[in-house]
């Protein structure tokens, strides 16, 4: 939605295509450094979360985080998973749309 119109007044100005590219990359930059500044996995390590939003935000949750050796202990049943029609369904759905 951005780029093909903004693309359009570029290439036709003065700058060219090359204002464009440069544009695109400068965006993407800041793109890029907003990202990594405010974004944590957990909202416990996020620096502009307050207490009071932390506590509702966590209120009803369990703690799940798991070891890697107490992650390999959990059972994922795939055969079941590859049983359901549902899971079939998906399947064939995307191997078609791959090969469409």
């Amino acid at each position: 939605m951005f780029t093909m119109p903004v693309a359009g007044l570029l290439c036709e100005s003065r700058w060219g295509w090359p204002a464009l590219y440069y544009l695109q990359g400068a965006l993407t930059l800041i793109g890029f450094i907003f990202f990594f500044e405010f974004f944590r996995d957990t909202p416990r390590f996020q620096k502009h979360v307050s207490d009071k939003e932390l506590a509702k935000i966590e209120e009803g949750k369990s703690n799940v985080s798991l070891s890697r050796k107490e992650s390999r202990a959990i059972h994922v049943p795939y055969k079941a998973m590859i049983d359901d029609w549902v899971v079939r369904g998906i399947l064939v759905a995307c191997i078609g749309g791959g090969f469409g």
